[in-house]
């Protein structure tokens, strides 16, 4: 009888500690967003303002890894803006990000200035492109729009959720935490080299494996996703042809689709029934006439 009496005890300390816990880090949330906790839009992985990056940049004012830009534009300058994710963002210095080198190489060449913007941020999709353009890319009065797509990883899949219990998202990230530092999961960004790889093989396949609906044919919903995804990108197109913005897409291909010996070593760690689904082509066969 007294071991049952513990037990309840026990049992209803753990309940009200959960339920304490859970209300600490919601209202912890609202007063302090952070990105540990889902939040629908893309501000949720947004650098923090004038903060310091991985190496040493100052983000700007509004949490790009850019210098910092004016609303305003000067008269007579050309403005791009380039929206994505983390390949627009850039896991490189600033100085080696692609945009810093377009803009850079666009001002070797032209009688007037350029301005190419990075508007980039980690862990966002097609709706947020599509909202982040419409909610602040439009106030800088583009002349042209840049989106970049990552097949990897733009077709469809969340990157963030609905936390159901904020308890167990803290431990999930505890957990995580853990590993990246422990070795189990490396990405190498203290000292950046540009023939060295960003993540090592071991991680780099885990995050690929994740990935591998995209190339399932049996994937019900893979269309419905491609056109979700599809029509936020229009939208995009649709804003700037209202406002007389140029608007380019770029496809970003998943390393997967390009490289063999990586293609080979995923064909070996699936199963053979998952194997038999892939297909990392994706071309269309023609039909021949009869």
């Amino acid at each position: 009888m007294k071991t049952v009496r513990l037990l309840l005890k026990i049992l209803l300390f753990s309940i009200i500690l959960f339920l304490a816990l859970e209300l600490a880090f919601r209202l912890y949330n609202k007063i302090f967003p952070s990105y540990i906790f889902s939040k629908n839009d893309y501000n949720r992985f947004r650098g923090i303002p004038n903060s310091i990056d991985w190496y040493n940049f100052r983000l700007n004012s509004r949490g790009f890894a850019d210098i910092e830009r004016s609303f305003e534009k000067e008269y007579g300058v050309y403005r791009i803006l380039c929206i994505g994710d983390s390949f627009v963002w850039g896991v490189v210095p600033y100085k080696n990000n692609f945009v810093t080198l377009l803009e850079r190489k666009l001002n070797e060449n032209s009688s007037r200035k350029i301005e190419v913007l990075n508007m980039g941020i980690n862990k966002t999709g097609p709706k947020d492109y599509y909202e982040l353009l419409k909610n602040e890319g439009m106030k800088y009065n583009p002349d042209m729009v840049l989106c970049f797509f990552f097949i990897g990883n733009d077709i469809g899949i969340p990157e963030y959720k609905h936390d159901y219990s904020y308890v167990f998202t803290f431990l999930k990230f505890i957990f995580k935490f853990i590993k990246i530092f422990s070795g189990s999961e490396q990405m190498k960004h203290h000292e950046y080299h540009d023939d060295e790889k960003t993540f090592d093989d071991k991680t780099y396949l885990k995050i690929i494996l994740r990935r591998k609906f995209i190339f399932n044919k049996k994937y019900p919903f893979l269309r419905l996703n491609v056109n979700n995804s599809v029509s936020h990108i229009s939208k995009m197109n649709l804003l700037c042809k209202n406002n007389n913005i140029e608007y380019h897409v770029f496809l970003i291909p998943s390393e997967l689709q390009i490289n063999k010996e990586l293609q080979k070593i995923f064909l070996e760690r699936i199963s053979l029934f998952n194997k038999n689904n892939i297909d990392l082509t994706k071309r269309k066969r023609k039909r021949k006439r009869k």
